[in-house]
């Protein structure tokens, strides 16, 4: 069994709290947020061994093998630091940080200390990406020629979250460019974007924007277009196409229910399902059950801080091509990371 603790009991927190008191390779010991509230409830619905008001309490713990971080990211680098000198393998919610330097060193020094360092890209264990990869893998779609994915979330954050979010590429599309390296099997190589504030004019007060189209080179020549959106008044919208020299494979998105209404004038089906909690609740399932076995064996994550740290540059090579109008190669975003270190 692996004894965890999560810091913040919030809208994430609160989904893997409920999946890790079902996961029977797991021990929910203690959970820390400073909202006193939150924990009343999570302690009345969950029962953990305890719950604190301080996530030192969590990290000092000598009987907790584990640390879910889902607090506000700019409290990420200052917990994990106190996890690694605390021997605590780690799950962290993306992004690592805003800082992709202090990204790189905590990755590094969890490394060093032998323990395992998953991040939240949640969306490598959904089933239907999961076969898509596969179907790559096996050389059923043959070579991969072109990826498409569309994520558009059904209505706009509150500002309040937008002023400290990172902007849309870290904080949103940062999902999609883990996914693209995940379905096709290599990095990403150059990256330009077109888009602009046309749900909400308020981004523009934050130099961000809620609508873009991102197009990608993979470095073996492969092509892939990204399109978000931060508003889809029909629900969430989740789709994926890999084409390649012997078909495609798609996944389309998963609606509240599978039931079509045919009638003389017309064919009906449902919507999409609302949002991420509905749309990837199995994949949230797994992935933890595949960090409490990576913890369990002492094998490397699928989701590795690495992977973030790739993410996370695709994400500032994104904003920079959005800022500067051009296309941007992520080595060259790479390479000026390491001279800065």
């Amino acid at each position: 069994m692996v004894n965890i603790g999560v810091i913040g009991a919030g809208r994430i927190g609160r989904l893997h709290i409920e999946n890790l008191h079902r996961l029977p390779a797991a021990v929910l010991r203690a959970v820390a947020d400073i909202n006193a509230s939150a924990l009343e409830t999570v302690e009345q619905a969950f029962s953990p061994k305890y719950v604190t008001s301080s996530a030192e309490d969590i990290l000092h713990d000598p009987e907790i093998d584990a640390v879910f971080i889902c607090a506000a990211t700019s409290e990420h680098i200052s917990l994990i630091d106190t996890a690694i000198q605390n021997k605590k393998h780690i799950f962290c919610e993306k992004p690592i940080s805003f800082d992709i330097e202090e990204s790189r060193r905590v990755v590094k020094a969890a490394k060093e200390a032998g323990l395992v360092f998953q991040l939240g890209f949640n969306r490598r264990f959904d089933p239907s990406f999961q076969q898509v990869r596969k179907m790559r893998v096996n050389g059923q779609i043959g070579t991969p020629e072109m990826l498409q994915i569309i994520s558009r979330d059904p209505s706009p954050p509150p500002m309040e979250y937008v002023a400290n979010s990172g902007g849309l590429f870290v904080d949103m599309t940062i999902h999609d460019f883990d996914m693209a390296r995940y379905i096709m099997g290599e990095n990403i190589a150059a990256i330009s974007v077109h888009g602009g504030a046309l749900t909400d004019k308020r981004f523009n007060d934050y130099g961000d924007i809620d609508t873009a189209v991102i197009s990608l080179t993979f470095e073996s020549g492969a092509v892939g277009v990204i399109e978000n959106s931060r508003r889809a008044v029909y629900g969430y919208d989740q789709r994926l196409e890999l084409f390649g020299s012997n078909g495609a494979a798609t996944v389309p998105n998963q609606p509240i229910h599978q039931v079509e209404w045919w009638q003389e004038d017309f064919i009906k089906s449902e919507k999409p399902v609302h949002f991420f909690l509905e749309r990837y609740q199995t994949a949230f399932e797994r992935e933890i059950a595949m960090f409490a076995e990576s913890v369990q064996s002492g094998t490397p994550a699928v989701c590795t801080g690495d992977d973030g740290i790739a993410a996370q540059t695709a994400a500032l090579a994104a904003a920079r091509a959005w800022k500067e109008k051009k296309t941007v190669y992520v080595a060259d975003v790479e390479s000026e990371m390491i001279e800065l270190s």
